[in-house]
């Protein structure tokens, strides 16, 4: 199971997905902008292949067992990857041989399986792990500052991004007000 702030998807077993909740930008899959308060299962471009579900804010991403993975929801920071900052009311295939998806506020991490890191979305803060503070990206961006395919997990919080290597070193990114990034101030 997932939740996004106001929407909630989940898997049952047999690898169907069931989603309620707001889905004013498509967040639920369901083919509908329309808020929908009992579970419903997700039928367009979903044949009970789904490995894991993970929501961010106001969108949604599935793995499916081929490593395939697919967005919908709102698009307006270009998080869901797909080359523009478009809303998406039914699952959007994105991009194959993916080991793990981390999804934050408007930002979206996924991990290879051949180990390397790439980011999309809002980088107001720099949570992308780029390089730049302001630049938005719409599409799946390689991360190689700091990275070099030695990566084990990804974490994202509203802004900002926590990585833990294959060494047990945590590293992060992204906004830090309060401290959140662990660098001690």
């Amino acid at each position: 199971r997932s939740c996004g702030d106001y929407h909630t998807v989940i898997l049952k077993k047999d690898g169907s997905i069931w989603s309620c909740g707001n889905n004013s930008g498509g967040q639920l899959g369901i083919g509908t902008v329309t808020a929908n308060p009992t579970f419903t299962k997700v039928t367009k471009n979903i044949s009970n292949d789904v490995k894991e579900v993970i929501c961010g804010s106001t969108y949604t991403f599935i793995l499916k067992n081929d490593g395939s993975i697919w967005a919908c929801g709102e698009g307006g920071y270009g998080h869901l990857g797909l080359g523009n900052n478009s809303n998406k009311t039914t699952f959007t295939k994105v991009t194959t041989n993916i080991k793990q998806i981390a999804c934050g506020s408007g930002h979206t991490f996924i991990l290879k399986n051949d180990g390397s890191v790439w980011s999309c979305g809002n980088n107001y803060y720099g949570q992308l792990g780029l390089g730049s503070t302001t630049t938005n990206y719409n599409t799946f961006t390689k991360v190689t500052t700091n990275i070099s395919n030695d990566v084990k997990q990804i974490a994202c919080g509203d802004s900002h991004t926590v990585i833990l290597k294959n060494d047990g070193s945590i590293w992060s990114c992204g906004r830090n007000d309060t401290g959140h990034l662990g660098f001690g101030h």
